[in-house]
């Protein structure tokens, strides 16, 4: 995924470790996808409540964005 790599996920003696890119915004978005949920879930907070899983109706500025086809790709935007 871009951003978010290099991210790690591995166990070691049954506990869970992470391991997130260097990039600020890469690792804020690395933790907010597969820390975070796994935290709230070994915590045994089943509900999904969380900013990232609201939606809201938004329109997109038309802009020519180069998508890798690979893999999902998160980018920035701005809500008003």
């Amino acid at each position: 995924m871009r951003p978010g790599k290099p991210a790690t996920m591995a166990t070691l003696n049954n506990a869970l470790m992470f391991s997130l890119p260097g990039n600020p915004v890469s690792a804020f978005v690395t933790a907010n996808i597969f820390v975070i949920p796994a935290a709230k879930i070994l915590m045994g907070q089943n509900d999904s409540f969380g900013y990232l899983e609201l939606h809201s109706n938004v329109q997109l500025i038309p802009r020519k964005v180069k998508l890798d086809k690979e893999r999902p790709e998160y980018h920035r935007v701005i809500l008003i």
